[in-house]
Formats: structure tokens, sequence, C-alpha cells
């Protein structure tokens, strides 16, 4: 047990808690133990489960899964949007029949590199250049954040070169295409996931699946 309003950081695999007083060792002990995103939040008197709605991020694979759908959604159809209201000089019903009509298979594009190369590239390179496991929730949202957005931005502009080259036929200028899509992608997609789509997904998927719902 510990005393009211106790920082710690607790593991739900665990079932354990460990008080934020000890010794930075005996902490990356443990988190390096249990294998899992932690974050620190406050527990009540009895050092229960504390309050569950400060663990935002997932915590196993199956919540990970439901994550990255939702927020592949998101983004994609945004950045569907986005790029066809570009290129047709500015917003209105086409723009959103035809970025409706292009979204499924960008949606599956997306999805497969996203769960299949760049969601552990980006955590692996986030974890071990620019956060530790200790590190505060808003370091980890960003930096993990912003270690997904670049990877994901490079292969959707090229997802997008193709889909120019399929419908034209001038195949020569696919790198030129690629090359000049990942700016004007990169510049919308960064700041929509980290102040729009990254937050009201996160809120979305806490509330819909609390945590210890999903195994």
């Amino acid at each position: 047990a510990c005393s009211q309003k106790t920082l710690g950081i607790i593991s739900y695999k665990m079932k354990s808690f460990l008080p934020i007083s000890e010794k930075k060792t005996k902490i990356k002990k443990h988190l390096h133990d249990t294998k899992e995103i932690t974050t620190i939040f406050l527990v009540d008197k009895k050092g229960s489960n504390g309050n569950k709605r400060w663990i935002i991020m997932p915590q196993n694979k199956r919540e990970s899964m439901i994550y990255t759908v939702l927020m592949c959604f998101v983004m994609v159809f945004w950045m569907s949007m986005y790029n066809v209201t570009l290129h047709m000089g500015g917003p209105s019903f086409d723009v959103l029949r035809e970025g409706w009509l292009g979204f499924l298979i960008a949606y599956i594009y997306a999805m497969c590199f996203d769960w299949i190369l760049v969601s552990k590239l980006a955590k692996g390179f986030a974890f071990r250049f620019l956060v530790k496991p200790e590190s505060s929730t808003l370091r980890k949202v960003i930096c993990i954040s912003t270690c997904m957005v670049v990877p994901m931005v490079i292969v959707m502009s090229l997802y997008g070169g193709l889909e120019v080259c399929v419908r034209t036929g001038e195949w020569g200028q696919l790198g030129m295409i690629w090359l000049t899509n990942i700016p004007k992608n990169f510049i919308m997609a960064l700041p929509f996931q980290l102040l729009i789509a990254g937050p009201i997904i996160r809120k979305v998927f806490r509330s819909a699946f609390p945590v210890g719902s999903v195994q």
C-alpha cells in the first residue's frame, strides 16, 4: 500500500506498483521486466489500480491493432481529401467524392505499411534515441507520433505518385512526383497528427476501450 496521491508507475501486466521515490535503476529494471509502455499517475490511498484514464497509449498487441485501425482511418481520410483538394484547386463536393472513391485502397496500403513495418521501426527509433520508458507521457506521445508521421508521409507520398502515374501513364515522372509530394504532405500531416487526430483518437480509443478491457 502507499499513501494518498503517491506518484508511481503501475503495471497492469504484472499487477504491481512501484513508487516513483524508488531509485531510477530499480524503476528502469521494473519497466524492462514488464516490457510495456507505462505511465506515471496518481494512485489512491490503498495503492490499487489508480486512475486508469491516464493510461492513454495501447498496452498490448490487440489494443495496438485497434488504435492503428482508428488512427489510420482518420489520417488517410484527411490526407486523401487534402491531396484531392490541392489537385482540384479547392474544396467541393467533387473533392469529397473523389477522395472517398480512392480511400479504400489507400487505407489498406497505409495499414499494411503501418502495422508490418513503420510502427516497429518508429517506436524502436524513438525509444532508442529520443525517449526512455520513464519519460513523461507527453514526450512519448510527441516523439512516437513524429517518428510515425515521417516514414508514413514518405510511403504515402509514393502511393500518391503511383496513383498519378497509373492515371496518366507518365511513369518517368514518378520520382519527381514522389519527391514533391513529401514536403506538401508533411506540412499537413505532422500538425494534424499532433494537434487534432492524435488527441481525438486517443480520447475515443481509451473511452471505448478502458485499460484492461482488451487482452
